[in-house]
């Protein structure tokens, strides 16, 4: 795929932590919650929730989907667990303690990435060069933000501190994007993290507290914590 990042400045990023990661493990979407990680794993016939300790990545419990399902991105929103299916036109809530289902809500298009930007919206990408607001209840659309630049593929997502991250299928790019104005800040290449035998593409993503994401991909034996604080702020663009 051509590039679509020439013109944009690059954020440097350092590696503080290596974890091991199950690389049977087709990653969609990662969450950091105090001391839980979630992960959303992708595929018919092997979806599935997983919910680990932190930061020993100890099982605590997962949930599997049923074959019909490709499951997506995961977003925490109110002690509530929100995830994408892919074309299924469904998004599953869970309760974020016992990853027990406590409702279905409907989906208008397909479901790639997603995250809670507050407390009152989650931010869901569909493959496209677009971002989609939607309200948590009824899962309604309320806006989206768009690039002008229709190559670009957003997959899965996290928010923090103002800046959405939003990886680019089917490439190692991450984007850093000010919420407030939609525009993108900076990119990180996460090629050089690829790890394990049967690695794919960067997928994966979580706000990891002031200045530090997790990161991961498809197949990837390793989930890294970076150090991000150099990238350009809000402020500043």
């Amino acid at each position: 795929m051509a590039s679509v990042s020439a013109a944009i400045p690059t954020c440097p990023f350092r590696v503080l932590e290596t974890f091991s990661h199950d690389e049977n493990n087709f990653t969609q979407g990662l969450i950091l919650d105090d001391h839980v990680l979630y992960e959303s794993v992708g595929g018919y016939g092997s979806s599935r929730l997983i919910k680990y300790q932190w930061p020993s990545m100890r099982l605590d419990r997962q949930v599997s989907l049923p074959k019909t399902i490709f499951a997506e991105g995961i977003a925490l929103l109110n002690n509530q667990l929100y995830q994408l299916t892919w074309r299924e036109g469904e998004v599953i809530v869970y309760d974020a303690q016992d990853l027990q289902v406590q409702s279905i809500r409907p989906l208008r298009g397909q479901g790639w990435g997603l995250a809670a930007v507050d407390h009152q919206t989650l931010i869901r990408s569909d493959g496209t060069h677009c971002l989609y607001m939607h309200e948590p209840k009824t899962f309604r659309q309320k806006k989206s933000i768009c690039q002008s630049n229709s190559r670009f593929r957003f997959n899965a997502l996290a928010y923090q501190d103002g800046v959405i991250y939003a990886n680019h299928y089917p490439t190692d790019d991450l984007y850093r994007i000010d919420q407030r104005t939609g525009k993108i800040l900076d990119v990180l290449n996460l090629t050089s993290l690829r790890s394990g035998a049967r690695a794919q593409v960067t997928n994966g993503v979580a706000a990891a507290g002031p200045g530090m994401i997790l990161v991961t991909g498809k197949h990837w034996s390793k989930l890294y914590r970076l150090d991000v604080s150099a990238c350009r702020s809000v402020a500043s663009h």
